[in-house]
Protein backbone atom coordinates (compact mmCIF):
# COMPACT_ATOMS: atom_id res chain seq x y z
CA UNK A 1 0.00 0.00 0.00
CA UNK A 2 1.09 3.93 -0.70
CA UNK A 3 2.25 5.51 1.98
CA UNK A 4 1.26 8.63 -0.74
CA UNK A 5 -1.92 8.82 -3.01
CA UNK A 6 -2.43 12.19 -5.15
CA UNK A 7 -4.29 13.79 -7.77
CA UNK A 8 -2.53 13.61 -11.03
CA UNK A 9 -2.48 17.39 -10.87
CA UNK A 10 -1.06 17.38 -7.81
CA UNK A 11 1.44 15.21 -8.80
CA UNK A 12 2.42 17.20 -11.87
CA UNK A 13 2.57 20.32 -10.20
CA UNK A 14 5.25 18.66 -8.04
CA UNK A 15 6.69 17.38 -11.70
CA UNK A 16 6.90 20.89 -13.10
CA UNK A 17 8.50 22.55 -10.10
CA UNK A 18 6.22 23.08 -6.75
CA UNK A 19 8.21 25.66 -4.64
CA UNK A 20 6.84 23.26 -1.69
CA UNK A 21 8.71 20.09 -2.87
CA UNK A 22 12.45 19.21 -4.27
CA UNK A 23 12.75 16.49 -6.81
CA UNK A 24 15.52 14.62 -6.01
CA UNK A 25 15.47 12.02 -8.93
CA UNK A 26 13.60 12.26 -12.41
CA UNK A 27 15.77 9.39 -14.21
CA UNK A 28 14.55 7.03 -17.18
CA UNK A 29 14.87 3.32 -15.45
CA UNK A 30 13.15 1.42 -18.53
CA UNK A 31 12.05 1.95 -21.98
CA UNK A 32 9.99 -0.35 -24.50
CA UNK A 33 8.92 0.25 -28.00
CA UNK A 34 5.95 2.82 -26.97
CA UNK A 35 6.72 4.01 -23.38
CA UNK A 36 10.20 5.55 -21.64
CA UNK A 37 9.17 5.00 -17.53
CA UNK A 38 11.26 7.33 -15.20
CA UNK A 39 11.89 6.87 -11.39
CA UNK A 40 10.62 9.81 -9.31
CA UNK A 41 11.69 10.61 -6.13
CA UNK A 42 11.17 14.13 -4.00
CA UNK A 43 10.99 15.86 -1.05
CA UNK A 44 7.94 17.40 1.24
CA UNK A 45 10.34 20.24 1.98
CA UNK A 46 6.96 21.50 4.95
CA UNK A 47 7.71 17.56 6.48
CA UNK A 48 11.56 16.60 5.40
CA UNK A 49 9.78 13.73 3.91
CA UNK A 50 10.68 11.74 0.78
CA UNK A 51 8.32 9.92 -1.49
CA UNK A 52 9.59 7.39 -4.58
CA UNK A 53 7.30 6.45 -7.37
CA UNK A 54 7.18 5.95 -10.97
CA UNK A 55 5.60 7.75 -14.17
CA UNK A 56 5.34 7.13 -17.63
CA UNK A 57 5.30 8.61 -20.81
CA UNK A 58 5.15 7.76 -24.65
CA UNK A 59 8.26 7.36 -26.23
CA UNK A 60 7.22 8.61 -29.93
CA UNK A 61 5.08 11.49 -31.28
CA UNK A 62 2.35 8.99 -32.04
CA UNK A 63 2.44 7.56 -28.30
CA UNK A 64 0.32 11.06 -26.88
CA UNK A 65 0.55 9.28 -23.10
CA UNK A 66 1.31 12.37 -20.57
CA UNK A 67 2.60 11.47 -17.14
CA UNK A 68 -0.39 9.73 -14.66
CA UNK A 69 -2.11 9.58 -17.48
CA UNK A 70 -3.70 5.90 -17.14
CA UNK A 71 -2.20 5.77 -13.44
CA UNK A 72 -2.78 7.01 -10.03
CA UNK A 73 -0.18 8.62 -8.68
CA UNK A 74 1.32 6.73 -5.43
CA UNK A 75 4.24 7.13 -3.84
CA UNK A 76 6.33 5.25 -1.02
CA UNK A 77 8.04 7.14 1.66
CA UNK A 78 11.57 6.56 1.64
CA UNK A 79 14.51 7.89 3.27
CA UNK A 80 17.97 8.79 2.01
CA UNK A 81 21.42 6.47 2.72
CA UNK A 82 25.25 6.60 1.77
CA UNK A 83 26.64 3.92 -0.08
CA UNK A 84 30.73 3.58 -0.79
CA UNK A 85 31.45 2.21 -4.54
CA UNK A 86 35.09 1.00 -5.21
CA UNK A 87 36.37 1.27 -8.49
CA UNK A 88 39.07 0.26 -10.20
CA UNK A 89 41.57 1.99 -12.72
CA UNK A 90 44.66 1.20 -15.01
CA UNK A 91 47.36 1.52 -13.72
CA UNK A 92 50.14 3.57 -15.47
CA UNK A 93 53.63 2.07 -14.41
CA UNK A 94 56.55 4.76 -14.96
Amino acid sequence: MADLVLTREEAIDILDGNPQYKVILDDVVETTRWTIIYDFIFQNLETGKYYQGWYQVGATEMQDERPWEYTTPKFDEVEPYEVTVTKYRKVTHE
